[in-house]
């Protein structure tokens, strides 16, 4: 149900679940697949006359900003953690939303001499409404880290990182949300002690655990026979595969049905039109012994 009919299955599938959204933000919603570094901004201006501060989605979403090392070192790169604290029973999305939804954005203001690489991403999980509408989600709690390169020559001193966020937050409805939240950090060259709340130090943790590696996972084989993909991983209790966003909605047409195993293999079918692509890609989750790995698979599309 891919290919066109993607495009429509996200639309409506937007219209479900956007309903305290404008219909042009539903639409936007259902059909957005960009990543969060460069994804379209809802702005508080789609709900009529409403002020950012006073949206239903700025409350149920607190974030704040921590640095994994105590201070940020010239010649170095750290890692910036954006925090987003979700409300119970509401989720936010992952880069690929999946069939609606839009991902969470980001839009650092960073001092001179600090560049920012792109955000790194924690695996989803799979919600599944009304077996027809599948969405990659997070609950309680989402951990974006964005690597931060500290150049040689930043001035030494304090550093005030500014980030203008904004999100799409869901429950029976979706809502949108959005916030500046700023932070200071000390640039030195001495060695700091990094303080980290433990909630925080948890939180960091848990999305470190699911990051996926640029390792394919041992053993891994994949094979096209024609416009059916199998993935095998020998030895795997299960495997989850959660696409990357793609411009083209390219995806697989059975990821309901498939995109989830309790084998160590999965077939996953194409539309004819993943012939537009090079490759591809996304994260396989791969389950062995009641523990999980996650990789970032790149697969060439065969000719």
């Amino acid at each position: 149900m891919y290919g066109n009919s993607v495009q429509l299955r996200r639309i409506l599938a937007g219209l479900l679940v956007c309903g305290a959204v404008t219909l042009s933000s539903c639409v936007r919603a259902g059909s957005n697949g960009e990543t969060a570094a460069e994804g379209d901004v809802m702005s508080a201006d789609t709900l009529a006359g409403e002020p950012a501060d006073s949206l239903e989605g700025t409350r149920r979403v607190h974030a704040h900003l921590v640095l994994e090392a105590g201070a940020l070192a010239p010649g170095n790169l750290v890692d910036l953690a954006v925090i987003f604290e979700i409300e119970p029973g509401w989720h936010l999305y992952w880069r690929n939303p999946g069939d609606s939804g839009l991902p969470p954005t980001i839009d650092l203001t960073l001092p001179a001499g600090i560049t920012a690489g792109q955000p790194r991403w924690p695996a989803p999980h799979r919600e599944l409404d009304a077996d027809i509408i599948l969405d990659y989600v997070f609950e309680d709690r989402l951990v974006v880290l964005i690597p931060l390169n500290v150049a040689d020559t930043t001035p030494l001193g304090d550093a005030r990182i500014d980030a203008d966020l904004s999100w799409l937050v869901c429950q029976e409805v979706c809502v949108p949300g959005e916030r500046t939240v700023s932070a200071t950090f000390p640039v030195t060259r001495d060695p700091v002690r990094p303080f980290i709340a433990l909630g925080d130090q948890e939180a960091i943790m848990e999305a470190v655990d699911r990051m996926p590696t640029d390792q394919a996972p041992p053993g891994f084989e994949h094979t096209w026979k024609g416009d059916l993909l199998t993935l095998r991983v020998p030895g795997a209790d299960g495997l989850t595969f959660y696409p990357y966003e793609s411009d083209a909605y390219v995806y697989p047409t059975d990821a309901i049905e498939h995109g989830e195993v309790s084998t160590d293999h999965m077939e996953l079918t194409y539309p004819a039109s993943v012939r537009v692509l090079d490759e591809v890609a996304g994260v396989l989750e791969v389950r062995h012994a009641g523990s999980a790995t996650f990789h970032e698979v790149r697969i060439p599309v065969d000719e």
